[in-house]
């Protein structure tokens, strides 16, 4: 007997393969309110789009968007050619002239330039925030109503540090996984201009668990830490102490499993690299051995792994 994996649906999202995450939900029963989301949306004839705001001018523009992922998650078009399609359907709705635009540099340019900046301006003009641009290749706008500026009083190794986000809450749009997942998964933050991190909120039960305040938090916090107390620190060495700083405050082995599957001895790969170097150096400390490649003889030790973390986090020098 067959059961759903919630894992392996959300592994079709991700990948944007909307058939198979359909295919996949025909074998279970269980699925059948999810089931009917996705054929009313991308199969039943007429489809029925979402409404996905009650502002009319916001609402209108997200219909372009809902027939760009039906025609690159669903139809199979390419996503320069359902570029080209929103491009100019969002042309002849602003009442644009629209340039020859002769090829796929030309499209792109002709949406960032004049397209997005339209929405955008559309967008806040009707009182929500916005954030355009591409995630993972594809279009998909950020729209929401409120944006909170708040510091958070971190506590690290070295002391409480005052560090500063701005909370995003009440979205209409997510771009293109949220939209696909309906709204399971997507994109949980992003860097502004300035470096300041927006953070999508979750709820407050959500934010006060380990994901957020030592996933999250905890190594954002140490990263600024680092860039301010280390001005030459590299970028392997900020992300190995942000690792390290995780390890000390886990709460299970969630976070160290996470570093041990993704460690890769390559060092072009600098996140996979510095969890290489995370799993090596605690590997010397608890194993007196290089590296301790079985998984199963970490079971049990996530004292001595919090504890050798601190270790090395305090025995770190600033490469010169």
């Amino acid at each position: 007997m067959k059961y759903y994996s919630k894992s392996k649906y959300l592994e079709y999202i991700r990948q944007g393969n909307l058939h198979e995450t359909v295919d996949y939900l025909k074998q279970f029963s269980s699925n059948e309110r999810l089931l009917k989301k996705y054929l009313r949306l991308y199969v039943n004839v007429p489809r029925k789009l979402l409404k996905m705001s009650d502002n009319k001018a916001v609402n209108d523009i997200l219909q372009f968007f809902q027939e760009y992922y039906y025609q690159v998650f669903w139809v199979g078009l390419s996503e320069i050619s359902a570029r080209r399609n929103l491009t100019e359907s969002l042309a002849q709705h602003f009442e644009m002239i629209l340039p020859n635009l002769e090829n796929d540099e030309e499209v792109k340019k002709f949406f960032n330039t004049v397209i997005e900046r339209k929405i955008k301006y559309i967008v806040t003009k009707e009182g929500f925030f916005y954030l355009g641009g591409e995630v993972q290749g594809y279009l998909g706008p950020f729209i929401w109503r409120i944006t909170e500026p708040t510091i958070f009083n971190v506590e690290l190794p070295s002391g409480n540090y005052e560090y500063k986000i701005n909370i995003t809450k009440d979205f209409i749009s997510r771009s293109w996984m949220a939209y696909i997942s309906f709204g399971k998964i997507g994109v949980g933050s992003w860097k502004d201009e300035d470096g300041l991190i927006n953070f999508i909120w979750l709820g407050d039960n959500k934010m006060k668990n380990s994901s957020f305040q030592v996933d999250f938090l905890k190594y954002e916090a140490q990263c600024a830490y680092d860039k301010e107390h280390h001005k030459d620190i590299t970028q392997l060495d900020l992300v190995y102490r942000a690792k390290l700083v995780q390890l000390i405050y886990a709460v299970n082995m969630k976070m160290f499993n996470f570093f041990f599957s993704n460690a890769e001895k390559n060092t072009k790969n600098g996140y996979e690299y510095a969890s290489y170097l995370v799993i090596r150096n605690i590997s010397k400390i608890i194993f007196g051995i290089e590296y301790q490649a079985d998984l199963a003889q970490w079971k049990g030790k996530n004292q001595k792994i919090s504890d050798a973390a601190l270790k090395l986090l305090n025995a770190y020098k600033e490469k010169k």
